[in-house]
């Protein structure tokens, strides 16, 4: 979600802290590109988003693509993308940017009294609906004075295994959190050699697919050293675009097999992205003096600037599947048995797209 609003100082939220990251980068990227920027801002946020070199043309019509492929891949794997445009009703926005949006984001469109509490009742109500009631608010209750418009983009997936558990085979079983300590779980077992499996120096991963097997869930679990587990924050760390290009064509091109044990798991993630967008170099963005958004507003006089990106994200994952609400190799030797991960420990999981990767 990006408010929009004229530049008036705004005291920055704090970001909240959550033990565990679940970020939709389709989700983000998405509503960021629907800004219809100008000058240095387009520069910044283009480089930000590796989206330069390419006409606003070329990437309205990459993403109309993308849109329509992820929606229509899979029968048997329900994926929503939905976007929307909510804007103050004594606000003048240009027709250009509302059409472009209709056209390549399939974006509704609504202007809105602010000042009136159904203003965030109707944006929450829709958000709520087509994320399936797994995100209710997105928008607060009062709608700050200087907020102008809203841009939001929400995701519903709904995956079941091509291989589900066997629920009978739950069990209860230790899982070493960060510091430590360790916890009691409900862990799933699927121990037969099924799934593709990536090995390297510091980590293992598997293949989980859903449905027809376009879609699946990727699980990278940190290797255990004679010091202990490598953690999981290190590991994302170092899973640069290069390093999961290599896990993903690992696991495409791998003939070894594994088994899994995995716990069911429910989570849900809030986060304002201002300082990690700042940090990639989109400040200009946020900057009430600089940046530049002239192709949204039509009158004159009225200069914008991105207040705040807020992301929320919900994923549920049981033995019959998942629903959610929004790269060098190092030879493994054979062992005496097939390998089973065991995401006993922190561990990183991304859904994906498996030919886009």
């Amino acid at each position: 979600m990006i408010p929009v609003v004229l530049r008036t100082p705004v005291a920055a939220p704090r970001a909240s802290v959550a033990a565990s990251l679940l970020f939709c980068a389709l989700g983000a990227v998405l509503a960021l590109a629907a800004c219809d920027a100008g000058g240095a801002t387009r520069t910044a946020m283009e480089e930000t988003l590796a989206l330069n070199g390419l006409s606003q043309k070329e990437i309205n019509e990459s993403y109309q693509s993308l849109i329509e492929l992820l929606a229509e891949l899979d029968p048997k794997v329900q994926m929503r993308l939905a976007n929307s445009i909510w804007y103050r009703d004594t606000f003048s926005v240009r027709s250009a940017f509302i059409d472009t949006n209709k056209m390549y984001f399939d974006a509704e469109v609504a202007g809105l009294d602010f000042s009136s509490p159904q203003a965030a009742e109707t944006i929450n109500g829709w958000v709520e609906e087509k994320t399936q009631g797994k995100i209710p608010k997105i928008v607060p209750a009062r709608i700050p004075p200087e907020m102008v418009m809203y841009l939001i983009n929400a995701i519903y997936f709904k995956g079941d295994w091509t291989y589900q558990f066997d629920e009978k085979k739950t069990e209860e079983a230790p899982f070493t959190l960060a510091d430590g300590s360790e916890k009691t779980v409900d862990m799933m077992h699927q121990t037969e050699p099924t799934f593709a499996h990536y090995g390297d120096e510091t980590l293992e991963a598997v293949d989980l697919p859903y449905g027809d097997s376009l879609y699946t869930m990727t699980v990278l679990v940190p290797r255990r050293t004679p010091e202990g587990p490598a953690s999981a924050d290190s590991l994302a760390a170092d899973l640069d675009a290069e390093r999961w290009q290599a896990v993903t064509r690992g696991l495409r091109e791998s003939e070894r097999k594994a088994g899994v044990v995995l716990p069911r798991f429910e989570l849900e993630y809030e986060k304002t992205l201002n300082d990690v967008l700042k940090a990639m170099g989109m400040e200009e963005a946020f900057l009430p003096e600089q940046s530049d958004f002239s192709g949204i507003n039509a009158s004159a006089g009225e200069d914008l600037y991105i207040s705040k990106v807020k992301h929320k994200s919900f994923v549920k994952v049981n033995e019959e599947g998942t629903e959610a609400a929004a790269a060098t190799s190092v030879g493994i030797g054979v062992t005496s048995g097939p390998p089973v991960v065991r995401a006993d420990r922190p561990f990183l999981f991304v859904i994906r797209e498996r030919h886009s990767g």
